[in-house]
């Protein structure tokens, strides 16, 4: 951190490299007016020369201009927190603190926001500052930039591509005259295309640990391209392809409200995501913010047959961490997000227009009694996605050789998601099972009464839940328990033995969800002979009319029979035929 000691010395240097009575503080292709005074030595005549081109020039636009707000008071609004609103910056008492570099968090994350804000404001401060002020306020902007490059502020983090990266680009597009302005632009588009290098996956996609940052990165460089006004004042060929797979991901990553799954209170404008589809240009980009923002039964009724598709919903990044499972493009559209950092699973459902939970699908495993601590990280295992399913399966190793693995399904047509988790192991053991899933504001768990399923009422709508691997009767002695707690949804499960296998079933459409519904636990032979849980299980699914079929293997794959039906695989989901032959959802060999 910059001492008190070392910010005077810095900003006495400041003032020396930037001395508006210096020939070699102004570039060549300054205005002949203001290079006229200068050459005068009359001060005066200087400085009404510069603020005369300040105001008069057409570029760079405005705030206002950029995002075509219609008041300067919401042209605001595209900047984020309450520090970067309201009306321009005057002097206060804290911001003289920060010129004279007494404000310990100078690089901090709010002070960056406090500069940016500053040097957009500073072409219209400079009509109603004194001129000594003025330019202190820019060579102290100008001080911050050297500061952060000193610190080594991390280019792929949310100071770094703010303070390194768009603060620099926006002073030296808002004065190029200035050879001190002028001489950042190099280095703020290199810092730029790091940030987004290190940060995104290369298709868009932010890595799940700063997904925490996600709406303040998304502005930064929403607002950067917009002040560069083009890719290559702004940043290098690649970061633009990454910037237009950024918007794309980000409508895919929306809420039905617009906003990013899993972001908390920090919202984002739709009228700076809007500008930025503008920005791209990009004509399939243009037609998902339609589509985001029409409702289904519209949205079919708008589609031509000419309009070329625009692709599943549905989206995974391995590196990022990350994956959407989305049944379409529209705004109500069914959407499960799944970030999984390190040793955590966290999970945002949304039933058509409605949240239904958001946070950490916790997972707690003891064995013999002996809580079964992570021996690594979650990684993803298998990826499928085409138009009946989006398929994810993560898995983790635990300490002593075993293992847990996350199955999740979202059905489009057949609107239903599947959750499963298997605890896998090299020898038998006594196994307690324990998930969660955090139900949002409003939303409560309603339990059947005399069977183990039950309904999870939101304020419009509702989900049928089946617990599969619990005994449907609740007179059955089998133990586990489905229930909601304080900390939400719960599910606890108990078996001796190599495996434990604990399947959730959500029931999507609240207009099926309603009629009767059933589900059995089946047996499943190899070589004519009973195979024991540990070995493979199924079960059958009825909502209504509808019938479903799961099964899923834990040891080696071979031929085994399920209700008649010949299986060689590892899991299969798949819904009954009118015929009552099976047709596969998604099968893993």
């Amino acid at each position: 951190m910059v001492s008190p000691l070392q910010a005077v010395e810095a900003h006495a240097a400041a003032r020396e490299r930037l001395s508006p009575v210096s020939l070699l503080a102004w570039h060549a292709d300054s205005p002949k007016k203001v290079l006229r005074a200068l050459r005068s030595g009359n001060e005066q005549a200087l400085w009404a020369a510069w603020t005369a081109h300040l105001k008069k020039r057409r570029r760079p636009k405005s705030h206002r201009q950029l995002f075509q707000t219609a008041t300067q008071q919401g042209s605001a609004t595209w900047a984020g927190p309450a520090a970067l609103h309201g009306a321009e910056p005057a002097e206060s008492a804290e911001q003289a603190a920060l010129r004279n570099g007494y404000l310990s968090d100078r690089l901090s994350v709010e002070a960056a926001q406090h500069w940016i804000n500053m040097a957009h404001h500073l072409p219209k401060l400079s009509r109603s500052l004194e001129p000594e002020l003025w330019w202190d306020l820019l060579r102290e902007t100008i001080q911050v930039v050297d500061d952060a490059e000193r610190e080594r502020v991390e280019c792929a983090s949310l100071p770094g591509q703010l303070l390194r990266g768009e603060l620099p680009l926006t002073l030296a597009i808002l004065f190029p005259e200035l050879n001190a302005c002028r001489q950042l632009h190099e280095p703020a588009r290199a810092a730029l295309a790091q940030g987004m290098e290190e940060l995104l996956d290369g298709e868009g996609v932010l890595h799940a640990k700063e997904w925490a940052n996600y709406v303040p990165l998304l502005r930064c460089w929403i607002r950067a391209r917009a002040i560069g006004g083009s890719a290559d004042a702004t940043w290098n060929a690649a970061s633009e392809a990454q910037f237009r797979h950024l918007i794309q991901e980000t409508l895919r990553a929306a809420r039905p409200d617009g906003q990013p799954l899993f972001v908390g209170a920090d919202r984002l404008d739709p009228k700076l995501l809007r500008a930025a589809v503008r920005l791209c240009d990009d004509r399939k980009l243009r037609k998902l913010w339609k589509q985001t923002r029409r409702r289904t039964a519209r949205a079919a009724a708008r589609t031509s047959s000419a309009e070329k598709p625009l692709g599943l919903a549905g989206v995974t990044s391995e590196w990022a961490q990350s994956a959407i499972l989305r049944s379409a493009w529209t705004k109500d559209s069914h959407r499960l997000g799944v970030l999984y950092p390190h040793q955590r699973v966290q999970l945002e459902l949304h039933q058509a227009d409605e949240l239904v939970w958001s946070g950490d699908w916790d997972l707690q495993v003891r064995l013999n009694g002996q809580a079964a601590m992570p021996d690594g990280e979650w990684e993803e295992v298998c990826w499928f996605s085409d138009p009946a399913v989006d398929y994810l399966e993560l898995e983790i190793p635990l300490a002593g050789g075993w293992k847990a693995q996350r199955k999740m399904l979202l059905a489009r047509q057949d609107e239903f998601l599947y959750l499963a988790d298997a605890v896998i192991g090299p020898a038998a053991a006594e196994i307690n099972y324990c998930s969660r899933l955090p139900l949002a504001a409003g939303v409560h768990f309603e339990p059947a009464a005399e069977t183990r399923e039950g309904i999870l009422k939101t304020k419009r709508s509702r989900l049928l839940v089946l617990p599969l691997a619990l005994a449907e009767w609740r007179s059955d002695p089998r133990s586990g328990a489905l229930c909601q707690t304080e900390t939400g949804l719960q599910l606890r499960q108990e078996a001796v033995g190599q495996t434990l296998f604990a399947p959730l079933w959500f029931d999507l459409n609240p207009k099926r969800n309603r009629q009767p519904c059933t589900w059995r636990q089946l047996t499943v032979a190899q070589l004519r002979e009973v195979e024991s849980r540990d070995r493979a299980v199924g079960f059958r699914v009825q909502v209504g009319t509808e019938q479903w079929l799961v099964y899923r293997s834990f040891q080696q794959p071979s031929n085994r029979t399920l209700l008649g039906h010949n299986l060689a695989s590892e899991s299969l989901v798949g819904r009954f035929t009118t015929k009552g032959e099976v047709q596969a959802l998604v099968e893993v060999e």
